[in-house]
């Protein structure tokens, strides 16, 4: 955001609560892996330093026209209890405090949640020697990242692809509803490349639906673009359990997009919308 209005000429102040611009990709789970191409997540524009203000710091005053809160992907996490909470020995841990599996080795893990965060966990605590569970209580679209995005992407983000702020300009130039339409047949395109892989997921009882873009659109959410954590699955390294529930308990719930704006702004934030979702026009 602070690059375009830099483009614009906008005179910009951007407020982290990181010490480096950068850290909220560089400070989770040890695992942490990105799902898209890097030219898609690259950052267009951006040319100048940011310093910081610290907690007993030097104090700045502003009085900007226009607040931005670029808080996120997927707001502050919300970390319910569930009944009988307290009688459970082992560890719990939600999705936004894990960092390693390490500790797990040589015992039993259960992940509640089968989107990107949940197989990323579940691969983790393979790959540190735990016998590892997944919990699935609907079905999740499934795509490889690298025949998934490499339709979705083809010609704008990949090697060789235009600059990422003519890309931009391209996919935001196609109306949503027509990228409605014109998903149903990528969907399928994507799903012929992924037929081993989304029969192994079947096979072990894993179900799947199609349909990406606008599943992100409309939820930003049930989803999971693959990066080896299928394959673990569909070979029995992850087991699946189908349709169980504990309590109320859900592993990486998450407040609505406006709740860090609203802790930050206090009741001017209500004047904000909210942030996901189309609306009838398909904007």
């Amino acid at each position: 955001m602070g690059a375009r209005l830099g483009q614009l000429d906008v005179d910009t102040l951007i407020i982290d609560k990181n010490e480096r611009f950068g850290d909220n990709w560089r400070k989770p789970y040890e695992l942490f892996v990105l799902h898209d191409p890097v030219w898609y997540d690259h950052l267009p524009g951006y040319h100048w330093t940011v310093t910081l203000v610290r907690p007993g710091g030097e104090e700045r005053t502003v009085k900007p026209k226009h607040v931005i809160m670029a808080t996120g992907h997927s707001g502050e996490p919300n970390i319910p209890t569930f009944p009988g909470q307290e009688k459970f020995k082992g560890k719990l841990v939600h999705s936004s405090q894990h960092t390693t599996g390490g500790e797990f080795k040589g015992k039993k893990a259960v992940v509640v949640g089968c989107c990107n965060s949940g197989h990323d966990i579940a691969h983790d605590f393979v790959e540190q020697g735990a016998d590892t569970t997944i919990v699935q209580r609907s079905s999740t679209y499934v795509m490889s990242s690298e025949n998934g995005l490499g339709v979705l992407f083809k010609g704008l983000y990949e090697e060789g692809g235009p600059p990422t702020e003519d890309a931009d300009i391209i996919f935001s130039s196609t109306p949503n509803p027509c990228h409605e339409v014109l998903h149903k047949y990528v969907t399928k395109t994507i799903a012929d490349l992924d037929r081993e892989t989304l029969n192994g997921l079947a096979k072990a009882g894993f179900k799947t639906n199609l349909g990406f873009l606008m599943l992100y659109y409309n939820r930003g959410a049930g989803y999971y673009l693959d990066v080896g954590a299928s394959k673990l699955i569909a070979d029995g390294n992850i087991k699946v359990m189908q349709g169980q529930e504990i309590g109320t308990w859900y592993l990486r719930p998450k407040r609505r997009r406006k709740t860090t704006a609203e802790r930050i702004l206090g009741p001017e934030a209500s004047r904000m919308n909210e942030v996901w979702g189309l609306d009838t026009e398909g904007s």
